[in-house]
């Protein structure tokens, strides 16, 4: 495997617990936009944009499944959404379902017991 598709492997694993953006990733990498673009494309098939959008979205379905957060717009805001509308639609296209029923099905169990 090439040494930078292994060190952006890494890294994408090492810091999953957040949201990662773009600038960040071409700091660590020490490459460009361009050549970061043609690495997204060779190991994940898609943008960088794309990639991350879709771990910032499983990083809020994760935290809404944990049932630890009480509101979508706390979960949707540390997971590096600002429109929150923009969030929950995303969301459903991904997840077949809105984050308010994503959380609101992880916290049921917990409050019957």
């Amino acid at each position: 495997m090439d040494p930078l598709a292994a060190a952006l492997r890494r890294y994408l694993e090492d810091h999953g617990e957040r949201p990662i953006q773009q600038d960040e990733l071409r700091s660590v990498l020490g490459v460009g936009e361009r050549r970061l673009r043609r690495l997204f494309a060779a190991v994940h098939g898609v943008s960088p944009a794309r990639f991350l959008k879709h771990q910032r979205l499983r990083l809020a379905r994760a935290r809404l499944q944990g049932g630890q957060h009480d509101r979508v717009t706390d979960v949707g805001m540390s997971c590096g959404f600002n429109d929150l509308g923009r969030f929950a639609s995303q969301y459903r296209s991904l997840f077949n379902e809105l984050p308010s029923e994503t959380l609101r099905r992880h916290r049921e169990p917990r409050e019957a017991r």
